[in-house]
Formats: structure tokens, C-alpha cells, sequence
């Protein structure tokens, strides 16, 4: 991408990425929203895409097989989890009370477990 880590992600990258989700239920409703948010709260074309990736790799349908858009909310979460530029992390807090010190976390999900960064990683 064009911008790949500057200051404000590309309209064009914004537009392109955001319609990645135009799948999910009440995308044409939430997009102008979306939009907005991933405007104000991405870093680059490249923070985009990884946010979006990220939605597309973890988001599931309901119990009733309802696969619904991130609100503005949920996207704007989405958006400080994921750090803004690869490989940006600080020493884990050797104090923290998740993850003892490694910097890593254990998640289960649907059963399964694995590792995850510790938000005290995060800058």
C-alpha cells in the first residue's frame, strides 16, 4: 500500500478495506460509521488492513448463524488492540497480573487454547 506506515490511512485504502466487510449484516447501514472511525482511529493504510483482516479472521456467527457488522464501537476496540505498526512492543510488566511477566496470555476458544500478547505489551 501506497501510505504503508505513514500518519492517516488513504481515503482510497479506507473505502478499499471497508468493503472487504460488505458481506456482514447491516454493512450498508454502519458503513459512513465505520468509515468515520477507521478514519480517526487507524494509523495507516497498513493499521487498516490488519484491522480489517483481523475482523474477517475472528469474527463468528451467533447461535443463530446471525453474522452481524462490527459497530462503531467494536471496530474502534478493534483498532486499539491491534498495534498500529508491526512489531511494536514494549517488555512485559513484570507485575502484571495476566501474564505473570512473559508478555503472553493463555485464551481458549471454542476449546482450544493458545497463546496470545498481553495487552501489557502494548504501547
Amino acid at each position: 500500500m501506497a501510505n504503508a506506515e505513514q500518519e492517516k490511512p488513504t481515503d482510497a485504502g479506507l473505502k478499499a478495506q471497508l468493503k472487504r466487510l460488505s458481506a456482514y449484516h447491516g454493512y450498508d447501514e454502519l458503513k459512513y460509521e465505520l468509515l468515520r472511525v477507521l478514519k480517526t482511529n487507524a494509523s495507516s493504510d497498513e493499521h487498516v488492513d490488519r484491522i480489517v483482516t483481523r475482523i474477517l479472521d475472528t469474527r463468528r456467527p451467533n447461535e443463530t448463524g446471525f453474522l452481524s457488522c462490527p459497530t462503531p464501537a467494536e471496530l474502534i476496540t478493534y483498532s486499539k488492540e491491534i498495534p498500529a505498526r508491526l512489531h511494536q512492543t514494549k517488555p512485559a510488566d513484570k507485575n502484571c497480573p495476566i501474564c505473570g511477566g512473559s508478555g503472553w496470555r493463555i485464551v481458549v476458544l471454542r476449546g482450544m487454547s493458545g497463546a496470545d500478547r498481553c495487552p501489557c505489551t502494548r504501547r
